[in-house]
């Protein structure tokens, strides 16, 4: 009984880990091994908590199976960051959360009654790891990318409200629609995806709406962003009429290429992945963005006034040398006082943040 108490109790390591870790890293920092901000470093070694977090599960042998899960992908995470390995499929992983919940039931079938119970739910942590490894490397089949292309004409629309919302992959949005056509579009869909598409006019307002709405299979598509057979969605806007876009995405990569626009309103949200925006010169219009983990760069056409507010969680931000910066809220020269220009609203919890001005 008393060794059973003991084994219970045991301390935790997380963390001493985490402050001789932390340390270390400011350390290398302040001698100039590691460039790069105090922010920087945290964008670039945040998986490392979870490292840690899944040695202290191992240490205290408490939920063996998930800590031994975490720790494995956490580390694998971590060296991709750093570019020490290269060639697993990142977006593909994220689809396969629900072996989590596996090694929890594993954990509450096992127990942690002595050692044997963590050498075997040890053991079973690392079949779990080999079985996500196999599949993020592409020895799982892949399933089959089909094509659809819509074209939906103004039929007298004077301004428009588009709404584009794939599940996932790669959405790419430029001007250069045919001159009568609100949208041209090519679109990649798996074989369960069903598309939900619908436009309406009222008061000379174009409200454009297209989504997925399907159930994937058990086998997922290859979302790999170096892959040619990444589900793309490609949007060519009109660009003769104003236009609100809102361009929302759960997992993989936003880039909207929108200078040709007469863009009136901006709204992209994304789970995880990467946002590039490059915005018209011109005119007065917002634009908000919202992105979970990952990275956000809009580029900005220089002269223009621009006021940018800015809420980052763990997240690293920059912007031009020449914006006046004040708490959340940064402006371009002459931006403070004028009545016109671009409001940017810009939220990043994870990851890295940069305003940029166009080259």
């Amino acid at each position: 009984m008393e060794t059973k108490e003991r084994l219970v109790r045991r301390w935790s390591i997380f963390w001493p880990l985490v402050l001789i870790g932390a340390g270390l890293l400011l350390f290398l920092n302040a001698i100039g091994t590691i460039p790069g901000s105090s922010w920087d470093i945290v964008y670039r070694f945040w998986p490392a908590i979870f490292i840690v977090s899944g040695l202290d599960g191992i240490f205290r042998r408490q939920a063996v199976v998930f800590s031994t899960f975490e720790f494995g992908i956490a580390l694998a995470y971590q060296l991709s960051l750093l570019g020490i390995i290269s060639g697993i499929d990142w977006y593909l992983a994220i689809r396969f959360w629900p072996l989590l919940l596996i090694a929890v039931a594993m954990d509450l079938i096992i127990g942690h009654r002595n050692i044997w119970s963590s050498l075997i739910g040890l053991g079973l942590g690392l079949l779990l790891l080999a079985g996500f490894g196999l599949a993020v490397t592409r020895l799982a089949h892949i399933e089959p990318l089909n094509t659809q292309v819509i074209n939906q004409t103004l039929d007298g629309a004077k301004r428009a409200n588009i709404t584009i919302s794939p599940s996932l992959g790669r959405l790419i949005v430029t001007g250069g629609a045919e001159k009568n056509n609100l949208i041209n579009s090519r679109l990649s869909l798996v074989r369960n995806d069903r598309l939900d598409q619908s436009y309406q006019i009222q008061d000379g307002t174009g409200n454009f709406s297209i989504m997925t709405n399907g159930s994937y299979s058990v086998v997922y598509p290859n979302l790999s962003s170096t892959d040619p057979n990444m589900q793309t969605w490609t949007c060519r806007l009109n660009s003769s009429i104003p236009i609100d876009l809102h361009l929302n995405l759960g997992v993989g990569e936003i880039s909207a290429n929108l200078p040709e626009i007469q863009l009136t309103n901006l709204d992209a949200k994304l789970g995880v992945g990467q946002v590039l925006l490059t915005l018209p010169a011109g005119g007065t219009y917002h634009v908000s963005v919202n992105n979970g983990v990952g990275s956000t760069l809009v580029i900005v056409p220089k002269g223009n006034p621009i006021r940018v507010h800015i809420e980052t969680g763990l997240a690293a931000s920059h912007l031009p040398t020449d914006f006046s910066r004040q708490g959340d809220n940064a402006y371009s020269p002459g931006a403070e006082k004028a009545n016109s220009g671009i409001d940017l609203s810009l939220k990043q919890d994870i990851g890295s943040l940069e305003v940029r001005y166009q080259p």
